[in-house]
């Protein structure tokens, strides 16, 4: 399931979607300017958060006015969706114009890429045998040229790709033939 700049769910329907993800569902969770950061902060599901992160304010650039935005910074990722993106594509050359900040309140944990400037891009967190996914950068061109660079359609698939994988239990033996 994708919440692309979804400002809030109806109760029910966040309820469904919550217990949608921890019966081994997905979620990918893209914030700009009109999440509203109190629902998103209050979402639980079985007493815990649905998101990875808490949601903070929305920061914006103008650039008529001479101010510029940040870029991503491919050398921290740290999340296999993004391997591909560490040294090649044009990622990098990205000018976010428009993001949200995250309240890192559990220090890094779950952050697993970054902005230039320190500020979480993307988030992850596994919820009951499901698992969460969050951008920080809305995905149309209010986030700047991201939309305009030649890896965003590429990492938009590697991203839902992973998400779309089943999360595989780890198992105790090998699995080996005639096995009962």
């Amino acid at each position: 399931a994708v919440l692309a700049d979804v400002p809030s769910l109806p109760d029910a329907q966040a309820a469904q979607l919550a217990e949608f993800v921890r019966r081994g569902g997905s979620l990918l969770a893209v914030h700009g300017a009109r999440s509203d950061a109190a629902f998103y902060n209050a979402w639980r599901a079985g007493g815990e958060p649905v998101l990875p992160l808490p949601l903070g304010a929305s920061e914006g650039f103008v650039p008529e006015r001479g101010e510029a935005g940040v870029k991503i910074d491919p050398a921290t990722f740290k999340h296999p969706a993004l391997a591909l993106f560490r040294e090649s594509g044009d990622l990098s050359d990205a000018v976010v114009e428009c993001y949200r900040r995250a309240q890192e309140t559990n220090g890094t944990e779950g952050v697993v890429a970054r902005l230039q400037n320190g500020a979480a891009f993307m988030a992850e967190r596994p919820l009951g045998k499901g698992r969460v996914v969050q951008l920080f950068v809305p995905l149309d061109r209010t986030a700047g040229n991201l939309v305009a660079c030649q890896s965003f359609l590429p990492l938009i698939q590697e991203v839902t790709s992973y998400l779309a994988q089943p999360v595989i239990a780890s198992l105790n033996i090998p699995p080996s033939r005639g096995a009962v």
